[in-house]
């Protein structure tokens, strides 16, 4: 607009339309099923008919998970648009006012209808049933600053900024499900006979007070300081705000008149280190610190039922922010004419004061209220990243790696160890570290079960084995121990780039070390009434197999039957590496391609997630099975061949 206004705005709009069956992962679903079902059965009848639903002997119904793909009908719209908007406006030299605000608004409509034919097992279930959903979503964030930038006597460089940011998100959703429709012929809610309708409104918003001041002298000594202080609506009246600084500071040793006898070996050497505290707002519940009441429940006078509402979780107006405090330091350097570059890093994260849902005891019936609980989580860990490049003759080449290693503990928990079903928590643990039994082998005779500590009084030949470990005579919860973690110790990349000629060349490796997953799916495979087994089960104990290298089958599932414990018999090490990407091309001849009129012309393949090596389960992706999830949805191979022409 002038000399010292300036504007600027960016917009972009974007509807898109899909038809994608919903929660292929989620639960006993699509994924689920397909490890769990027999696989002799045919989703295609020979007369070119599809069956219904299956319902093997001793194993559980399902229906034609192929018929519920294709018979879905699950629309999806959504209109999304993002802009942004900023005028600046120099105030004098060196000083700079700016505003300016961001836009995310989505609106997506879904409807969804499944005819009576895919939602039973062998028989067609009562009624089709649909959906039909809206939601809406707007967040805007507005930031306003001053920025102060100076250079004294000639080496010393200040910028100074100030300024604060205001942000709210809002959500709304509708639905309506419908039920008991007159056939499958009609896809529309209007001729259900039975409809119930929900809506569910919240939002959230976060002001925040920012400064910080940058200081270099000669680009030899780097300072930094900030403090921030954010306030957040999902906190309680009594600790809206938190104050987080932090510090960093930076020596360019190279750049020393005392360094230029080794600069011809170390171009670059550069210390640094750091130190600052975040602050973690991430909970499920907006209004987690308020008193919440539910409804839907029903109460009698007079003899009469009505509906109405009831406590549901208690108010905690001292729930505040989450602390996590880092500090690190680290070495840059370059080395052979700046050719090869290394980066270390050491680095030790500490959250104090957790989020988490509070213990609520039997006697109450109400939802766990969010606390900060007592305790600690420690992060300490090493990264590490390298780089080469060169050329030998017409061959240019470059390899880049990283590697971290990363210790998880739990320093500090008031109340002692915390159990979640087959993961737990305690004081020297890594945060949700599996849990259950040590399995020493498989009992093969009936004679190896006498005499020894078992569990619930059911064990018998081809039952696993669990080390006793109080030495009570006993197989029980006190007995279970620390199997390991799902979170990986080590994480590691490598990636190969070169080119010759007209030939291109780039391969990315990935993987993790020293991390542990359970099989969850194979504990329940030892009842055939629940799901099919795997071909691990081919080596199975029977009577007339005593040497086998896994556990019998019994027909009948029930709680805490022997095989069906967590135990360390069914974890394994989920390390894996893992081709990521793979890309190869080739570019025609200058001399070819501009005798047609062109300006180039690229043969080229990619491929992503090609091949993984490693010891875990093979039918389990060992990138999504180490974080606990071994029923979502794969990682997807994917081959690609293409042609690039530029005119």
């Amino acid at each position: 607009a002038s000399d010292k206004l300036t504007f600027g705005l960016n917009a972009g709009i974007t509807h898109q339309t899909d038809n994608i069956t919903p929660g292929l992962g989620n639960g006993r679903n699509i994924i689920q099923v397909a490890y769990l079902s027999d696989p002799a059965l045919k989703y295609k009848n020979d007369d070119g008919t599809y069956p219904i639903g299956f319902a093997p002997p001793g194993m559980f119904s399902t229906p034609n998970y192929y018929k519920v793909l294709m018979e879905t009908v699950n629309p999806n719209k959504s209109l999304t648009l993002i802009g942004s908007a900023y005028g600046a406006y120099k105030i004098i030299d060196g000083l700079e006012f700016k505003s300016s605000i961001n836009v995310n608004i989505n609106n997506t409509i879904n409807r969804t209808f499944r005819p009576s034919t895919i939602l039973g097992g062998p028989q067609p279930a009562a009624s089709a049933s649909a959906s039909y959903n809206t939601s809406s979503f707007t967040s805007w964030m507005t930031e306003n600053t001053l920025t102060y930038t100076r250079q004294l006597f000639e080496k010393h460089n200040i910028e100074a900024f100030a300024g604060y940011t205001a942000q709210k998100v809002t959500f709304e959703n509708s639905g309506i499900n419908g039920s008991q429709f007159p056939d499958n012929n009609i896809e529309w809610l209007n001729v259900a006979a039975t409809r119930i309708g929900t809506v569910s409104a919240n939002d959230y918003s976060v002001l925040s007070y920012i400064g910080r001041v940058n200081y270099n002298y000669d680009g030899k000594y780097i300072l930094s300081v900030a403090l921030r202080s954010d306030g957040s609506s999902k906190f309680g009246t009594n600790n809206r705000y938190g104050t987080f600084p932090s510090v960093s500071a930076g020596w360019v040793i190279s750049k020393e008149n005392f360094f230029n006898k080794l600069s011809n070996t170390i171009n670059t050497l550069k210390l640094r280190g750091s130190w600052g505290r975040l602050g973690n707002q991430q909970i499920a519940n907006n209004y987690a610190y308020f008193e919440t009441i539910r409804g839907g429940q029903a109460y009698s006078f007079n003899q009469t039922l009505v509906t109405g509402v009831a406590p549901d979780a208690g108010a905690n107006p001292d729930l505040k922010w989450e602390m996590t405090e880092s500090v690190g330091v680290g070495i840059d350097a370059a080395f052979l004419r700046n050719r090869l570059t290394v980066s270390i890093d050491y680095f030790k994260r500490k959250t104090e004061n957790p989020l988490q849902r509070a213990v609520v005891g039997a006697p109450y019936a109400i939802t766990s209220p969010y606390v900060n609980v007592e305790g600690a989580i420690e992060n300490v860990g090493v990264e590490l990243t390298a780089g080469y490049n060169n050329t030998i003759g017409k061959l240019n080449y470059n390899v880049n790696g990283n590697f971290s290693y990363i210790k998880n503990t739990v320093t500090k928990l008031t109340g002692g160890k915390v159990i979640n079903g087959s993961t737990f928590y305690d004081v020297g643990t890594p945060f949700y570290s599996l849990y259950g039994y040590e399995a020493e082998g498989i009992y093969q005779k009936a004679s190896d079960v006498t005499g020894t500590a078992v569990i619930n009084n059911k064990v018998s030949a081809g039952d696993i084995k669990y080390k006793d470990q109080n030495k009570d005579g006993k197989i029980n919860a006190a007995d279970r121990v620390n199997l390991g973690t799902y979170f990986p110790k080590i994480n590691y990349g490598l990636t190969l780039g070169a080119s010759w000629k007209n030939f291109e060349l780039t391969l990315f490796l990935q993987g993790a070390a020293a991390v542990k997953a359970m099989g969850g799916n194979l504990i329940g495979q030892v009842g055939p009434d629940v799901q099919k087994p795997t071909s691990v089960f081919l080596d199975r104990w029977t009577p007339s197999n005593t040497t086998a290298s896994f556990p019998r089958l019994w027909y009948s599932y029930k709680q805490n039957d022997p095989a069906s414990n967590p135990s360390s018999f069914w974890v394994k090490d989920a390390s894996y590496l893992r081709v990521k990407n793979l890309l190869v091309a080739y570019n025609l001849p200058k001399s070819v391609v501009n005798k047609i009129g062109l300006n180039n012309v690229k043969l080229f393949y990619s491929g992503q997630n090609i091949w993984t090596i490693t010891k875990f389960y093979k039918w389990i992706d060992p990138e999504i099975g180490s974080a606990g999830s071994i029923y979502s949805y794969p990682q997807v191979k994917v081959n690609t061949f293409g042609l690039n022409v530029t005119f």
